[in-house]
C-alpha cells in the first residue's frame, strides 16, 4: 500500500510538471513564431507600399529629418534584409532579385506563379505577400532563413532543457517521496500491528471464555444466557479473523502463481451453500459451467467466492443467481432496501446498510472489504449496484 501511495505521489507530481512546463515552453514558442510573423509582415508592408523596396532614407515621409521607415526600422534593416520581388503588368514580368543571392530570376518567377492566388504565408523560408494594385500585382519575398532558425533552435534549446528540467525534478520527488510518505508509512505500520497484535491478544480471551462457557453448559446445562454468549463468541473470532486477514493482504506477500480453474472454483465453492439456502427455502440459479484457467492465488480466490456467496446467502430473500463467462463472475440477490445505482460503498470497511444493521442477520462489515482487497491484490475489479426489483448484484473481473 505504501509503495502504491508512493508511486502514486511521483505520478502525479511529475504529470504536473511536465503540464506546466509544456503550456509555459508552448507559449513561449508560439510568441517567438508570432514575433518572427509579425516583423516579417512589417517588412512586406512596407516593402509593398515602397513599390518594392524600402522607404527614402533621405526623405521625411511622416516627420522632419525621418528616415521613411516607421518606428520598428531602423537605418540598416534595408542591408540586412534578403528580399526580392515579382511585379505583373497584364503579360509582362518584372523581377528584382538585386537585394538576394540565392534566389535567381526563373525561381522567382516560378514561386510568384505558385503563391499568386495567395494573399500572404510561406513558401519555403520565404514569407511572402500578394498586394493588389489598379495597374499592377506585386509580390514580394522576404527570406526568414535567419529568423526561422533562431526560432527552432530556441524551440529546440527549450526541449532539451524542459526534458533535462522534468528528469532533475524526478529525481529530486524519486528521492524526497520517501521522506514525504515516511510518517504515513510509520503510521500505516503501527495501525498493522496494532490489529494483529489485538487480533492475537483477543484470542486468548476469546478461546478461556469459550472453555469456561462450554464447561458451564456441560455441568447446568446451556440456557438462553451460554447461547448468547456462545454467539458472539463466534462474531468475535470472526472478525478477529478477518481483521488479521486484512492486515495481511495490505502486505501484498502472497504468490500469485498458481494455475486453476475458476469454474471448479466457483461451482465448489456455491455447493457449500446449498444445504443452508435450501433450509432458508430459497430458489438458486446457477450458471456455472465450462472452464477458464486462471493464475493466481487458489486459497484466495475460493476466500473470495465464499464471502460473495455467503453475503449473497445472509441477506437473500427468495433467490440467489450465480453466474460466470470466462472471468467475469456474477452473484445477484434479492435483498430489503435495495435502490437502484452504484452501491461501491459496501466494499468500506465496517460499512452496513441500515436495513442491516436493523436486521437479525450477523456481521462485522469486514467481509466484502476482504473481497475487494482480494482483487486489488489480483489486479482485477470489482463494483457492486442496485438493480431493478430490489436486486443486489456484484459483478467480479479478474
Amino acid at each position: 500500500m505504501i509503495k502504491k501511495l508512493r508511486i502514486r505521489f511521483i505520478l502525479i507530481t511529475m504529470i504536473s510538471v511536465v503540464v506546466v512546463l509544456f503550456i509555459i515552453m508552448t507559449a513561449i514558442n508560439a510568441m517567438n513564431y508570432v514575433n518572427v510573423n509579425r516583423y516579417t509582415d512589417k517588412v512586406l508592408t512596407e516593402i509593398s507600399e515602397n513599390d518594392g523596396r524600402f522607404g527614402s532614407l533621405g526623405g521625411p515621409p511622416n516627420k522632419p529629418g525621418g528616415n521613411g521607415l516607421g518606428n520598428q526600422f531602423n537605418e540598416e534593416t534595408p542591408f540586412e534584409t534578403r528580399f526580392f520581388t515579382v511585379t505583373y503588368r497584364g503579360d509582362f514580368i518584372d523581377v528584382n532579385v538585386s537585394q538576394i543571392a540565392a534566389v535567381d530570376i526563373n525561381t522567382a518567377i516560378d514561386y510568384a506563379n505558385e503563391v499568386l492566388n495567395n494573399k500572404k504565408g510561406y513558401i519555403d523560408s520565404y514569407r511572402y505577400k500578394v498586394t493588389e494594385f489598379s495597374d499592377r500585382t506585386l509580390v514580394v519575398f522576404v527570406d526568414c532563413t535567419r529568423q526561422l532558425s533562431q526560432a527552432n533552435s530556441f524551440l529546440l534549446y527549450s526541449i532539451i532543457i524542459s526534458i533535462s528540467g522534468v528528469l532533475c525534478v524526478f529525481l529530486l520527488v524519486f528521492f524526497l517521496s520517501k521522506r514525504v510518505v515516511k510518517p504515513i508509512a510509520l503510521s500505516y505500520e503501527k495501525q498493522r500491528m496494532f490489529i494483529t497484535n489485538a487480533g492475537h491478544e483477543l484470542k486468548t480471551p476469546l478461546t478461556i471464555i469459550s472453555a469456561n462457557n462450554e464447561m458451564i453448559e456441560i455441568e447446568g446445562g446451556g440456557n438462553e444466557c451460554t447461547h448468547a454468549i456462545s454467539k458472539q463468541i463466534v462474531k468475535m473470532n470472526s472478525m478477529v479473523k478477518n481483521l488479521i486477514m486484512l492486515s495481511r493482504l495490505d502486505e501484498s506477500t502472497y504468490e500469485l502463481n498458481e494455475e486453476f480453474d475458476l469454474v471448479d472454483i466457483l461451482a465448489d465453492v456455491a455447493a457449500m451453500f446449498d444445504a443452508s439456502l435450501d433450509l432458508k427455502n430459497v430458489e438458486r440459479i446457477y450458471n456455472i459451467s465450462g472452464s477458464y484457467i486462471y493464475k493466481g492465488n487458489e486459497a484466495l480466490i475460493r476466500q473470495l467466492f465464499y464471502i460473495l456467496i455467503d453475503n449473497a446467502s445472509k441477506y437473500c430473500i427468495s433467490r440467489v443467481e450465480i453466474s460466470i463467462d470466462k472471468n467475469i463472475i456474477y452473484i445477484n440477490n434479492d435483498a430489503d432496501g435495495i435502490n437502484e445505482g452504484s452501491l461501491n460503498e459496501c466494499f468500506e470497511r465496517f460499512y452496513r446498510m441500515d436495513q442491516s444493521r436493523a436486521s437479525n442477520v450477523e456481521g462485522s462489515g469486514i467481509g466484502l472489504s476482504i473481497a475487494k482487497e482480494i482483487i486489488n491484490l489480483h489486479k482485477g475489479e470489482i463494483s457492486a449496484s442496485g438493480l431493478d426489483g430490489g436486486i443486489f448484484s456484484i459483478k467480479v473481473i479478474l
